[in-house]
């Protein structure tokens, strides 16, 4: 079994396999293009939102993605129970220059009749070019942007291929940049992460707020989301914050395409699909076993890169997270369709001020019962200080 994804161009001599099956899935994640919302005149919303009636992103899942793929506009990917791409009352799916083009032609972004190309509002001659870290997939939804500012008049100096390294140096420090393209991948169904990416006050922190967004009304909902009582408040924080980034357009979803995975179907049984890992996640780790039902024994499973890292409390990287959730035990865990289960916990309560006059008015105050039989590996029992000494540890 793989926790890596291959390219459908090979699923027919896949599909030759009768001991291989393929698990595919949405991908909880997509192909971006970062556009830098401080950058004159790329710091105006509307052209930003014509650039993205101009992009095909049609044409991108047919041409780039053999059709493994969905369009997409929400930075929340579908796959997320958050998402709200469905009520959107319109889209960016199909080249819409037409509609691009009203939009800056009402802003008094001008045609130069001397070079063809588009005037800021101020007059001033302007042009774009879109960046790429080496190694990033999908050429063509670069060459569709190429199409798209040339169907808007927009002057395209070209397209630039950037180290990684070079494209942290720029991208996470805020540097100067006009578009990049890249890709992002979500190991979690929550959607908190909207505070890092577009607060803001984060738009000169580094690594957090990459597209340097600004928007007052997107930070008032901010507050809500993260400290919403009810699922129905951080739901409407969560639905109205996709639905001002939409209309603002700090960034471009190219495409979310489909992930496939291969897996044994003559040894084992028991793969459990997960809304997070996919196939090779958790939840079948746990559930796999051999053909004729006896348990125990060894599965093989692959990385496409070592862990760098086996250190629980500081490993950031999703390859050492793989192997970290199965031998460490949580509070909760994520279940397969992404919702909490219990894991240490065997119950939890919620108090504000209105349920007891003990909590600080404006606080909230989780009680969190533990199972009572969980041990270390050196047989100590495991107890409320051990989690509040990993609470503490995290925040610094």
């Amino acid at each position: 079994m793989g926790t890596s994804f291959f390219d459908p161009i090979y699923l027919l001599t896949i599909n030759d396999n009768p001991s291989v099956s393929v698990h595919n899935a949405s991908r909880n994640g997509y192909g971006v293009i970062e556009i830098n919302c401080e950058k004159y005149p790329l710091n105006i919303s509307g052209l930003r939102r014509a650039i993205a009636y101009a992009f095909d992103k049609e044409e991108v899942i047919t041409m780039h993605l053999n059709g493994f793929g969905i369009t997409h506009d929400s930075v929340v990917p579908r796959s997320n129970g958050w998402c709200v791409e469905d009520e959107f009352s319109y889209h960016y799916y199909t080249a819409r220059p037409d509609i691009g083009n009203a939009i800056l032609d009402d802003l008094n972004f001008t045609i130069d009749p001397g070079t063809g190309y588009r005037l800021a509002p101020d007059g001033s001659p302007f042009d774009i070019e879109l960046k790429y870290p080496l190694g990033c997939g999908g050429p063509v939804s670069r060459f569709m942007m190429f199409d798209a500012l040339e169907a808007l008049h927009i002057n395209y100096t070209g397209i630039y291929i950037v180290n990684w390294d070079e494209f942290i140096e720029t991208i996470e420090n805020h540097g100067d940049y006009d578009m990049f393209h890249w890709t992002r991948d979500f190991y979690s169904n929550s959607v908190e992460w909207l505070v890092d990416e577009f607060w803001s006050k984060n738009a000169e922190v580094y690594g957090k707020n990459l597209c340097n967004f600004r928007n007052a009304t997107f930070d008032s909902w901010i507050d809500q989301l993260l400290t919403g009582n009810t699922y129905e408040e951080v739901y409407e924080a969560a639905s109205e914050m996709q639905k001002i980034l939409h209309y603002n357009v700090p960034n471009i979803i190219a495409y979310e395409n489909t992930y496939m995975e291969l897996y044994r179907n003559d040894r084992f049984t028991g793969y459990v699909p997960d809304l997070i890992r996919h196939i090779s996640g958790l939840w079948t780790m746990r559930k796999i076993h051999h053909l004729n039902g006896s348990m125990g024994g060894t599965v093989a499973v692959s990385l496409a890169k070592d862990p760098p890292s086996f250190n629980v409390l500081l490993a950031e990287s999703h390859y050492s997270e793989l192997i970290l959730e199965e031998l460490y035990s949580s509070l909760y865990q994520a279940g397969p369709n992404g919702a909490p289960i219990q894991d240490l916990a065997t119950s939890l309560l919620m108090e504000t001020h209105d349920d007891n006059p003990e909590v600080i008015s404006g606080h909230t105050r989780f009680t969190i019962d533990l199972i009572r039989n969980a041990t270390w590996t050196d047989g100590m029992a495991l107890t409320a200080d051990d989690v509040v000494f990993t609470i503490i540890y995290l925040q610094q």
